[in-house]
C-alpha cells in the first residue's frame, strides 16, 4: 500500500518570502539582505563567565569588550550585555553554529540558535552616515570600525555593527520587522540621495 503522506519538500526562504536575497541600490548606497549568516546567542552561567569569554575570544584572536565587534577568520562576535554575546558565521560553512558552540561550552553557558529570530542587512556606500543619521539617535562619529550598539531605529530594536566607518554597517533586526526596517532604510536612502543630488 503506498504511503499516503507525501515526502515534504522544504526550501529555504528569506524574510521576504523569496529564494534570493533582497538588494536595493539608491544613489551611492546599497541595502543588502544577508540571509547567509548563522547566528547564535551565548550567555555565560554564573560558575565561570571568564572561561566562556576566553573560549569566545580564541575564535577572534582577542578579548571582546561590550560595544565591540570582534572579527575573526570564521566568526564575528559582539557583546550584547555583561557576559552575553552574539556569534555570527557563514551559514554555508557553519549551519550548525549553535550546536558547535554548545558542544564546546557545555554547562558553562546557555547557547540559543538565532537563525530564524533575526535578519541581517548590510548598508554600505560612501558617506552612508547621511542615511543612518535620519534613522538612529546615536553619535555616529563616535562609532569607529569594529563597534556595536543596540539602539532604536524607527521605533524598532536593532543592533548596529560598524564594519567600516561611514562606509559599511550591518543592521540586525527581529525577523518579524524585516519589511518595516527595509521600508524605513530605503526611504531614508531615497531622501538622502535627493538632497545629495546637485540642483
Amino acid at each position: 500500500m503506498p504511503n499516503p503522506s507525501p515526502t515534504p519538500r522544504l526550501s529555504a526562504r528569506t524574510a521576504f518570502g523569496a529564494t534570493t536575497a533582497r538588494l536595493d541600490s539608491l544613489g551611492p548606497w546599497t541595502l543588502a539582505e544577508r540571509p547567509n549568516r548563522s547566528l547564535a546567542s551565548v550567555a555565560a552561567r554564573a560558575a565561570d563567565p571568564q572561561q566562556v569569554a576566553d573560549r569566545l575570544a580564541s575564535r577572534v584572536g582577542g578579548a571582546i569588550a561590550l560595544g565591540q565587534l570582534a572579527q575573526g577568520d570564521d566568526h564575528d562576535i559582539f557583546g550584547t550585555a555583561q557576559n552575553q554575546w552574539f556569534v555570527m558565521a557563514d551559514h554555508t560553512q557553519q549551519e550548525d553554529l549553535a550546536r558547535q558552540l554548545k558542544t564546546e561550552l557545555g554547562d558553562m553557558a546557555s547557547v540559543t540558535e538565532q537563525n530564524d529570530g533575526w535578519v541581517v542587512f548590510n548598508l554600505s556606500g560612501p558617506g552612508v552616515c547621511r542615511v543612518l543619521e535620519r534613522l538612529v539617535m546615536a553619535d555616529l562619529a563616535q562609532m569607529p570600525d569594529g563597534s556595536a550598539q543596540r539602539l532604536l531605529l524607527a521605533h524598532m530594536n536593532v543592533v548596529l555593527l560598524c564594519r567600516k566607518h561611514d562606509q559599511s554597517y550591518d543592521i540586525l533586526v527581529a525577523r518579524s520587522f524585516a519589511l518595516s526596517l527595509h521600508h524605513a532604510v530605503t526611504t531614508a536612502m531615497r531622501s538622502a540621495a535627493v538632497l545629495a543630488t546637485p540642483s
